[in-house]
């Protein structure tokens, strides 16, 4: 959402670290907070191919990034897929049969049918 709107984002600047929330509770806080602005941020995307341009502050060099609305977009859409992926290796290496963690098996409500 930061880069959308042409800000830069680095590590030290998330509110969503240990150092940052090194407790439970605010944790959950701060992510309430952030979710109505996440859950705008596909309504406000506007044209996929405008250009969007951002300083990329993770890694040895900073580095500036030029791509379009929806690079950006697509960008969150897989790194989220990633972040599913590891939870569930994770939770399989600690003997959870983890066997489905689409979205939609999560989120979706489903009617048997007949």
């Amino acid at each position: 959402m930061q880069r959308l709107g042409g800000r830069s984002v680095s590590p030290a600047g998330s509110p969503f670290t240990v150092e940052e929330q090194p407790d439970f509770e605010p944790f959950v806080a701060a992510w309430e907070r952030q979710s109505p602005v996440t859950q705008r941020t596909p309504a406000d995307l506007g044209d996929s191919r405008r250009p969007a341009e951002f300083v990329w502050r993770m890694g040895p060099k900073p580095s500036r990034v030029q791509t379009t609305a929806g690079g950006v977009a697509g960008q969150l859409l897989m790194h989220e897929v990633h972040h599913r992926a590891q939870v569930m290796a994770m939770l399989r290496q600690t003997g959870v049969a983890a066997e489905n963690l689409d979205y939609s098996v999560l989120m979706c409500e489903r009617t048997p049918l007949g």
